[in-house]
């Protein structure tokens, strides 16, 4: 008994040093760090290389008042206004052009993107925690938060595509003999006026692909629809925001001694002057099962009895599928299949390659 006590206060010692060692130096540190090298090789100027020089390695914020927002995301995306990283690898790459008419200091960073402003951890900020409310959109899904601020005449038809299909399956499934929305409908199923403030894009096209795997009991008919369809759909209910009824963002606490009037925190990480300009970034690494129920795929696939059953199980998929199958299917499941039903997750490479090693392990 003696010994078994004495073997446990060691593992309890090892794991406290380890999770002390690896808040040592966040990961934001690191990606500060690369970016400020980077920038000495990309400045086009003597000028540009003193001003980097010059630049703290600290937790940047940005606090819009009107909006009731504040965005940590520029702790990390540091280059979104800086033309010399217009070809970087993320979190380093310039924002596209869009941003010269919704500055950040006026807009923020969630307004269109959504997340959890306030987080400076990858996973937590994107939204891809398990059990997160606070999912980042992407790709497609962007087109959402688009609509929440411009409607369908404001806008050029490419940004409203999605929109406009959306509103076109909504009436040709007659989905308001059912639901509300707004002021039209009927109230024989949910009211959906507000349902983009409380379900993610996974939720909403999980639910639309089979409505009683979501929902024991619900009477809500299974549709069959393709996928181009789903999306449509899922995007435009996006819109549908309602400020009662909005979860609301979960406070972080961050290690600062106070902030500056300028909304950049004063908490700050000693430079290392001695880096070499090529030393590799050290990004962020994702944990394949961590992202797995953090991405949402847990909504639809079970794994070992736990998870949904929106879509078939994955617990042997190791088995079945090798590595480059299930690479090209998560990068873009329709290509690789024309017939699924899975949604787009635009996932990065780093994103793919951690659930690959996750589901290769799955046998």
């Amino acid at each position: 008994m003696r010994l078994l006590v004495i073997g446990l206060s060691i593992v309890l010692v090892v794991v406290l040093f380890a999770i002390a060692w690896s808040e040592r130096t966040p990961e934001w540190v690191n990606y500060q760090r690369a970016f400020f090298d980077m920038a000495q090789v990309r400045a086009q100027n003597s000028a540009q290389m003193d001003w980097y020089a010059v630049q703290r390695v600290e937790i940047r914020q940005i606090s819009v008042v009107p909006l009731k927002r504040v965005d940590r995301c520029t702790t990390c995306h540091l280059a979104i206004t800086d033309p010399n990283f217009m070809d970087a690898p993320e979190p380093f790459r310039t924002h596209s052009t869009i941003i010269a008419s919704h500055p950040p200091e006026s807009f923020g960073c969630t307004v269109c993107h959504r997340g959890e402003g306030r987080a400076v951890t990858t996973l937590a900020a994107h939204g891809l925690t398990p059990g997160s409310s606070a999912r980042m959109l992407r790709g497609a899904y962007l087109a959402s938060a688009c609509a929440a601020c411009h409607n369908e005449t404001s806008l050029p038809p490419e940004d409203t595509r999605e929109i406009v299909a959306g509103v076109q399956a909504i009436n040709q499934l007659r989905c308001l003999r059912c639901h509300q929305l707004g002021s039209m409908g009927e109230s024989e199923g949910p009211d959906l006026s507000a349902v983009g403030s409380r379900r993610d894009a996974i939720e909403l096209y999980a639910h639309l692909l089979n409505p009683p795997a979501m929902t024991l009991g619900s009477t809500m008919p299974i549709f069959s629809l393709a996928q181009p369809q789903i999306q449509a759909i899922t995007i435009y209910l996006l819109t549908a925001q309602g400020t009662a009824q909005m979860v609301n963002d979960v406070h972080y606490l961050v290690r600062n001694s106070g902030d500056t009037n300028d909304g950049h925190s004063t908490e700050s990480y000693i430079r290392s002057s001695d880096r070499p300009y090529d030393e590799p970034i050290l990004f962020f690494g994702y944990e394949g099962q961590q992202l797995y129920w953090g991405a949402g795929c847990g909504v639809c696939h079970a794994v070992g009895g736990e998870g949904g059953t929106v879509g078939p199980a994955l617990t042997h998929i190791g088995r079945v599928r090798d590595r480059d199958w299930l690479s090209r299917y998560l990068r873009d499941p329709s290509a690789v299949r024309p017939d699924s039903r899975m949604p787009q997750l635009y996932l990065n490479d780093r994103e793919i390659d951690a659930l690959v090693e996750y589901m290769l392990r799955l046998k």
